[in-house]
């Protein structure tokens, strides 16, 4: 997958360096346009883990008043900040994590697209092909995006027959009561 993914953003890097007249090599074009690939990363590390952040980050409350986990501990402070404090496993709905990750995602990818244009526009041959140059990466940009919300979504689709387009499954036992009622 790594390779896939090298040769893929390659291409389009090297097709962009091309396009703009940038005079480099596969590589120095993937190189260039590399850093904008960043935000994404992150991005990503924190729109699938926001949910195990926001629900397991309730446990600094109990730490806060008791950091050492012992009973001899001086300090004794009121609900939350004991011991007796449980985490909440539903205090958002889990749209909520869905939708933030989809804002994380698209808002990474916004800031890539600025840095991609930030690198293809010092190093263009001019103006008018830097424009022009920028093409291919954001075509990438938007593909990527495209694949990373289509994955996000995966978890919440589930199919069923009437979703299919199959219609109804009757099973025959269901089908025999039903005609005992007709």
């Amino acid at each position: 997958m790594v390779a896939v993914m090298f040769v893929l953003f390659g291409a389009f890097a090297f097709g962009s360096a091309q396009i703009g007249g940038h005079r480099t090599g596969f590589l120095g074009s993937l190189s260039g346009l590399l850093p904008s690939i960043v935000p994404i990363a992150f991005g990503y590390l924190f729109a699938h883990n926001i949910e195990y952040i926001l629900i397991n980050g309730q446990l600094t409350a109990p730490l806060i008043g008791n950091p050492v986990g012992h009973d001899w501990w001086p300090i004794h402070l009121p609900y939350p900040f004991n011991d007796k404090y449980e985490v909440s496993h539903t205090f958002l709905p889990s749209s909520f994590y869905w939708y933030a990750a989809v804002v994380v995602i698209i808002g990474v990818h916004v800031v890539a697209v600025f840095l991609a244009h930030q690198h293809l526009q010092r190093t263009a041959a001019s103006p008018e092909v830097e424009r022009v140059s920028e093409l291919p990466w954001l075509l990438a940009m938007v593909g990527y995006t495209m694949l990373s919300l289509w994955l996000l979504a995966q978890p919440l689709i589930k199919e069923t027959s009437t979703t299919s387009g199959l219609g109804p499954t009757v099973h025959p036992p269901a089908a025999a009561i039903a005609t005992l009622y007709d």
